[in-house]
């Protein structure tokens, strides 16, 4: 399969699966993003761009979005979605495919708003990409940031068994505490606003298939059940006491919440 159409094809299948992401993001918006018309906002990995239209719908035509993100087929699903929306639905909400470097020239940003995306920086990127993410907001400007501190040890046994390696080194994520990120604000000049863990993060997905799809969305194909033979599929499911692929799934991980303040 060529590089191209596989892309696209696990952007088809992240945009399907990312709905319990998407949720989560939406609390985000809820409790600490507050868009209301008139504010530009940018949305740092936006993936399929679900969450900046729906951002678009509080800030209104006199308001705007920016949704950014490296994987360039998420990108292209997102401005053909957008494409899709009437003339009376349209919002001036745009896509482009970078980093927050690439996003600086459009600022600056009253909210940066970024749902389960800075655990993917590397360790060498990270201080330029808070830097940068500093440059994009106003004075008073706010980031808003979920992030994920841990998978459970679920995902990383099935990453463990499909791949022979952890979640972090097949994935790419980076799991780091909440002092770790309040830190990383402070150091590019932000004061923080708000900070929590909940470790006990639950999500509840309607069967198991669809869990082990979102895990395969999420890894780009990496992490892929369908590659274990129908014995260790099994093994695994009885392992975690995780009854069959048509089983209530509860997934419970941590997740953190950042909200740094540009004086």
């Amino acid at each position: 399969m060529e590089k191209t159409e596989q892309a696209h094809q696990m952007a088809s299948l992240y945009d399907a699966h990312c709905s319990v992401q998407c949720e989560r993001g939406r609390t985000l918006v809820t409790n600490h993003l507050r868009p209301f018309p008139g504010q530009r906002v940018l949305d740092l990995g936006c993936g399929t761009g679900r969450l900046a239209r729906e951002i678009g719908c509080a800030v209104g035509k006199q308001g705007s979005v920016l949704g950014v993100d490296p994987n360039a087929a998420r990108v292209a699903l997102a401005k053909e979605q957008e494409a899709k929306c009437s003339e009376s639905d349209h919002r001036n909400v745009a896509f482009m495919t970078g980093l927050v470097h690439d996003a600086e020239q459009h600022g600056p940003f009253d909210a940066v708003f970024s749902n389960y995306v800075l655990h993917w920086v590397p360790e060498e990127d990270i201080d330029a990409t808070m830097v940068g993410i500093a440059k994009c907001l106003k004075p008073g400007g706010r980031l808003c940031a979920s992030l994920t501190g841990h998978t459970g040890h679920c995902a990383n046994d099935l990453s463990l068994l499909t791949t022979g390696q952890t979640e972090e080194a097949v994935t790419g994520m980076h799991f780091r505490s909440l002092q770790y990120w309040t830190g990383k604000l402070t150091e590019a000049g932000l004061q923080i606003d708000y900070a929590a863990e909940d470790n006990t993060t639950a999500i509840n997905f309607p069967t198991l298939l669809e869990y082990f799809e979102f895990v395969k969305a999420y890894s780009e194909g990496a992490v892929d059940y369908q590659n274990l033979s129908p014995k260790d599929l099994n093994d695994f499911m009885a392992k975690h006491n995780l009854g069959c692929l048509t089983s209530k799934f509860v997934w419970t991980m941590s997740s953190l919440c950042v909200v740094g303040v540009k004086p």
